[in-house]
């Protein structure tokens, strides 16, 4: 007979690694069928002997150009996701505290490894406030 009393702490680590992949994989399936119409409006038109639609521009068929709010969205959430991170990790740690096992991994202070993404958001936001106080050049 199966065991299944270890099913969530086995499950978690799985989720966790194929949900960022799925994730990836549905949003990059959507960009392709975007893609797709775009080409079977044109080559419809195309075969009727139709003026092709309106060329949809760089934001369909190329990556947006980086601008300065990108990288105040990008602070922001891994600042964000590396606090929430700490909250977390301390609320378990006090709450789990009697439970959890004493051996070298126990002397990890694992909340401190949340500052790592929360130290990513602070480099995004010290590289917004200095590409904000920088003017850019007008480009032709």
């Amino acid at each position: 007979m199966f065991d299944f009393s270890d099913l969530p702490g086995t499950a978690i680590p799985i989720i966790a690694i194929l949900m960022p992949i799925g994730i990836i994989a549905v949003v990059g399936h959507f960009k392709n069928k975007e893609r797709e119409m775009i080409h079977r409006e044109r080559m419809a038109a195309l075969e009727k002997g139709l003026q092709p639609p309106a060329d949809p521009g760089p934001a369909v068929f190329s990556r947006r150009e980086p601008g300065s709010r990108n990288y105040l969205l990008h602070g922001l959430i891994w600042l964000f996701v590396g606090l929430g991170a700490l909250a977390s990790m301390y609320l378990f740690r006090a709450s789990w505290e009697e439970r959890l096992p004493h051996g070298p991994l126990s002397l990890v202070p694992l909340p401190f490894l949340a500052f790592i993404p929360a130290g990513v958001g602070l480099a995004f936001l010290v590289y917004y406030a200095i590409e904000a106080s920088n003017p850019r050049p007008p480009t032709p």
